[in-house]
């Protein structure tokens, strides 16, 4: 099959940021790359680790058009990130993680959808999540995961309010950053990710993204993500990240007259029930700061008993009431 386009479309770079990467992991990555049916304009790979693996990366790129750049100093993880877009000269980008894999068709189908949505700034997929052995995990689905968001296989355009009250009410619904193509004019304006964010940079990147522009969530599963043990989530957890990065989004995008007052409603109740779970985890560990940042987030967000009375029932019908 061509390697070409089928119809013209932009120019697509592959953000490859990379920090101590496995040598197998990694060679997945690549020849997930190798193996697309539209093929990337060029991939840039961004080193931030101690000793440079230039070595590693030639030996798997084969015959890609790309590009290796090691940072003479560490940047740290989310710098990494905008470091490695910032050196991309494509008109989109996708920002693919090192322990990741892409399907043969998702450069062609994402690059399909900004070809016939010039306004569109972020394009989300679905995804497989693979165990270390890269096999399918056979978890149990979440309540609040994508899937039981959006239940009709297909395409969503969603604005900015929508996708706020979806992603404040329910997590990372649109797509880690391996799933998320974007146009890089778009990231330039809106500054990349924010690194003062720890565990929700993903979900605040893609809000920011669907205000400057339009968002589009393809239900198809076209990224495989990677799920082990040394991930920063539980770190984040851990140290009470995800109940920070919950307050600072909440400030920033559900202002004003983003949300109706119902669905703020909605959102706090979902703190509330969220907050709560965090504490009682975190005073079973013994992580009694965690645990009292919790109470006061959960004290703080209360909002009325029927809006929290009705998302315990939700949650435990095993059921979501935003399906689409």
């Amino acid at each position: 099959m061509s390697s070409e386009p089928v119809h013209p479309g932009p120019t697509v770079s592959i953000a490859l940021p990379l920090y101590r990467p496995s040598p197998r992991y990694l060679a997945e990555t690549v020849a997930s790359l190798a193996a697309q049916t539209r093929q990337p304009d060029e991939v840039v790979f961004r080193d931030d680790s101690e000793s440079s693996v230039e070595d590693l990366v030639a030996a798997l790129a084969g015959d890609l058009s790309y590009r290796y750049l090691h940072n003479p100093q560490r940047l740290g993880m989310v710098p990494n990130w905008n470091a490695a877009v910032s050196a991309s000269t494509g008109s989109h980008v996708l920002l693919l993680h090192q322990d990741d894999a892409l399907e043969p068709t998702a450069i062609e189908v994402m690059s399909s959808a900004f070809a016939g949505n010039p306004e569109l700034s972020i394009c989300g997929v679905g995804e497989t999540r693979v165990d270390e052995q890269s096999r399918r995990r056979s978890d149990r689905t979440r309540p609040n995961h994508r899937s039981r968001v959006f239940v009709s296989p297909g395409v969503y355009r969603l604005d900015y309010p929508e996708l706020t009250y979806l992603m404040l009410r329910n997590g990372q619904v649109f797509g880690t950053p391996s799933a998320l193509m974007f146009s890089r004019a778009h990231f330039d304006r809106v500054g990349g990710f924010d690194d003062s964010l720890k565990q929700s940079v993903d979900i605040d990147f893609a809000l920011r993204m669907a205000e400057a522009g339009g968002a589009m969530y393809i239900t198809e599963p076209l990224v495989r993500f990677r799920s082990h043990e040394h991930q920063a989530t539980q770190d984040n957890i851990a140290y009470g990240h995800n109940i920070a990065d919950r307050a600072l989004l909440y400030r920033r995008h559900a202002s004003g007259d983003v949300c109706t007052a119902e669905q703020v409603d909605r959102v706090r109740a979902s703190f509330v029930v969220r907050a709560t779970y965090d504490g009682i985890r975190a005073a079973r560990n013994g992580r009694w700061r965690v645990a009292r940042a919790a109470a006061s987030q959960a004290r703080e967000y209360y909002s009325t008993p029927r809006a929290v009375g009705e998302r315990l029932v939700e949650l435990l019908r095993w059921d979501n009431d935003d399906a689409r």
